[in-house]
Parts: structure tokens; C-alpha cells; sequence
């Protein structure tokens, strides 16, 4: 389980940008580097992310 907020400012963000979150609530497994914004999956398979803007 994974679960951030990017909650203070305003961002402009480029083409295939990484998005790094500020205050990340679980990251359970330790799938998020919180320093490079990249999740890596422990496991193969098929996920799902939902993002709400």
C-alpha cells in the first residue's frame, strides 16, 4: 500500500517529470524512494494507481 499528499503550493511540472510527494502517509514495502519519487514494485503484475486533482 502506498498513500502520499502533495497538498502545499503550486507546481508547473514538464514532460515526464517524476512527481515527488512531501508527506507520504504508508509506504508499505517500501516500493516509494521518497528522494527520487520513483515506486518500484516488489512483485510483478498488474497495478492500479489513482490520482485525485
Amino acid at each position: 500500500m502506498f498513500h502520499a499528499r502533495h497538498l502545499d503550493g503550486t507546481y508547473t511540472y514538464t514532460v515526464n517529470q517524476d512527481v515527488v510527494f512531501k508527506t507520504i502517509l504508508a509506504n508499505e514495502g517500501g516500493g516509494n524512494d521518497s528522494n527520487t519519487g520513483r515506486f518500484t514494485a516488489s512483485v510483478a503484475g498488474v497495478y492500479m494507481f489513482t490520482l485525485q486533482y
